[in-house]
C-alpha cells in the first residue's frame, strides 16, 4: 500500500512553520513537491514521518490533532462527524484507515468501553511518537467535536511521554507503558452527534452544492432521490432501504415509483457517484480519499469503474484535464 502526501496536507505543515523540503533532505527521501501528490512506500513513509517526529513541537501536534484547525476537506474526518454517534464514528475511521493507511486502528467494543489502539501499516515498524499521539489526540478531538462535550478517556496510554501541553488538552492523565491503548465509555459513545458542529461540511458544502445544480429539476421523484443520494453517499448512508425511509417509504414503493420514470436505485446512485467524483477531482483530494468518500471499499473496483467512465485512468484523466 502506498502512502500519499498530498498538496493540501503539505500546506498545512507549512502554516505550521514544517519545512517539507529539509524533512525530505534529512529522511534522503527523493523531493516530488513539485507533483500534485507525493506517493511513497510505507517504509518510506516512515522514514518520513520519523524525521518530522525528530524536529516537530508538541504545539504543532496539537495543532494536527484539532479538527478546526486542519482548514481542508478531509473525507476521515467528514464521515466520522457525519456518524449518529461516536462508537459509529471509531468504526467508520477503523475502516477507512484500513483501506488507505498509514495506521491501523484496532477496536475492542466491550460492555461499558471502547478500547482503541493503533499500529504502523507495516507491522514491524514501531509507530513514532508524532503519528502515535496525534492519532489519540484526533479521536478524541472528534468525539468531543460530535458531542458538544469534553469527553474524558477512561485510560490513554502509550510508550511516550505525552508532555504538559498534550496531558492538558486531554484533560486526563495518560500513562507510560509498553502498549498504546485508548479507552473511552461505552455510554459516552452513544450521545448523538451534533451536526451542526461537523466542520469538515463547510468544505464540502461548495462541491455538493455544485453537484446540486447538475441534478434533474423537473420536479420529479427521481429529483428527490438524486437530492437525498447526494447527501446520503459521502455519509455511506446511501442503501435502498436508508434512502427509502428518508424518504418515509417502503424500499419496494421507492423502487417502483423510480421504475415509472424509467430508472432504478442503482442507477441514481452510479449516475450521483459519476457526478460526485468529477467533482471531487476538482478539489485536488486523493484517488483513495475520493473513493471511499463515493462509497467504493475496494479502491481496484473504484478504478475499473472510472477506467470504465471515462476510457482513461485517472491519472491519464487528470493530465488531459491539465492541458492547455
Amino acid at each position: 500500500m502506498k502512502q500519499i502526501i498530498t498538496k493540501q496536507f503539505q500546506a498545512f505543515l507549512e502554516e505550521l512553520g514544517i519545512d517539507i523540503s529539509f524533512i525530505l533532505q534529512k529522511a534522503h527521501l527523493s523531493n516530488q513537491l513539485w507533483q500534485e501528490e507525493i506517493v511513497y512506500s510505507p517504509q518510506d513513509y516512515h522514514r518520513f514521518i520519523a524525521t518530522m517526529d525528530k524536529l516537530i513541537t508538541d504545539e504543532a501536534i496539537l495543532a494536527l490533532s484539532r479538527v478546526d484547525n486542519i482548514k481542508m476537506f478531509v473525507p476521515a474526518f467528514f464521515v466520522a462527524l457525519s456518524s449518529p454517534d461516536g462508537l459509529t464514528a471509531i468504526q467508520r475511521l477503523s475502516k477507512y484507515k484500513s483501506l488507505i493507511g498509514p495506521v491501523n486502528v484496532q477496536v475492542d467494543v466491550e460492555e461499558e468501553q471502547v478500547n482503541i489502539c493503533y499500529s504502523y501499516i507495516s507491522s514491524q515498524l514501531p509507530l513514532p511518537r508524532m503519528l502515535l499521539l496525534q492519532e489519540q489526540l484526533l479521536l478524541l478531538n472528534i468525539i468531543r467535536t460530535g458531542t458538544g462535550k469534553f469527553v474524558l478517556p477512561r485510560e490513554i496510554s502509550s510508550p511516550y511521554e505525552y508532555g504538559a501541553i498534550l496531558e492538558k488538552e486531554i484533560g486526563f492523565l495518560p500513562q507510560k507503558s509498553d502498549y498504546n491503548r485508548l479507552v473511552l465509555s461505552k455510554a459516552e459513545l452513544k450521545c448523538p452527534f451534533i451536526t451542526e458542529n461537523n466542520i469538515m461540511w463547510y468544505h464540502l458544502k461548495p462541491s455538493l452544492n455544485q453537484q446540486l445544480s447538475q441534478l434533474d429539476t423537473d420536479g420529479s421523484f427521481t429529483q428527490d432521490v438524486q437530492t437525498e443520494l447526494l447527501f446520503a453517499i459521502p455519509r455511506g448512508q446511501f442503501s435502498l432501504a436508508t434512502v427509502a425511509d428518508r424518504l418515509g417509504l417502503h424500499p419496494r414503493t421507492l423502487q417502483r415509483k423510480l421504475a415509472k420514470e424509467n430508472t432504478s436505485f442503482q442507477e441514481e446512485v452510479l449516475h450521483l457517484q459519476k457526478l460526485m467524483v468529477f467533482s471531487y477531482l476538482d478539489l485536488s483530494m486523493s484517488v483513495d480519499d475520493i473513493a471511499y468518500l463515493v462509497g467504493y471499499s475496494e479502491k481496484s473496483s473504484f478504478r475499473r469503474a472510472f477506467k470504465k467512465w471515462t476510457g482513461k485512468t485517472i491519472k491519464q484523466y487528470k493530465e488531459a484535464q491539465s492541458k492547455p
